[in-house]
């Protein structure tokens, strides 16, 4: 798994487009990279786990307002510790339409999460903010090959 992830060639991301919500939690992904691979096994730096999960897939997806902290880009920023950061045990709830079941997984260790500069979720509060919006990209992949 260390060669896997830290692999140049390597996306780290998932895609389910939420058609398994109601036997799966992999969105967690993210919070378990930090909190398992890298600092528990300590495969990579914290900054460059952060780099694989923030500026790699926006370059490559060519999102250019994303991924990097710079004057012009957006703002999306999740404050967390690095020693807590990881996600908790998985669980079930009742909020799909018709109160459906669905497996759900938070985080732990995240303080803030910031979308486009505003505070969206505090200790894993929702504020009421709703900045965000749907991304596109033109994928960077497509001009390599």
């Amino acid at each position: 798994m260390a060669a896997l992830l830290t692999s140049p060639y390597t996306i780290i991301g998932q895609s389910d487009g939420g058609a398994h919500v109601v036997f799966r939690t992999d969105y967690s992904y993210s919070t378990y990279l930090l909190g398992h691979w890298v600092r528990e096994k300590r495969i990579m730096s914290l900054e460059e786990g952060i780099r694989k999960l923030t500026s790699e897939p926006a370059a490559i997806f060519g999102i250019a307002d994303r991924g990097l902290l710079q004057p012009g880009k957006a703002a999306d920023i999740m404050v967390f510790d690095p020693q807590a950061i990881g996600p908790r045990e998985p669980e079930e709830a009742q909020d799909l339409p018709s109160g459906a079941t669905r497996r759900k997984q938070l985080a732990q260790g995240i303080r803030w999460t910031v979308v486009n500069g505003q505070v969206l979720l505090d200790e894993g509060e929702h504020t009421g903010a709703l900045p965000g919006r749907v991304v596109r990209g033109v994928p960077a992949v497509a001009s390599r090959i």
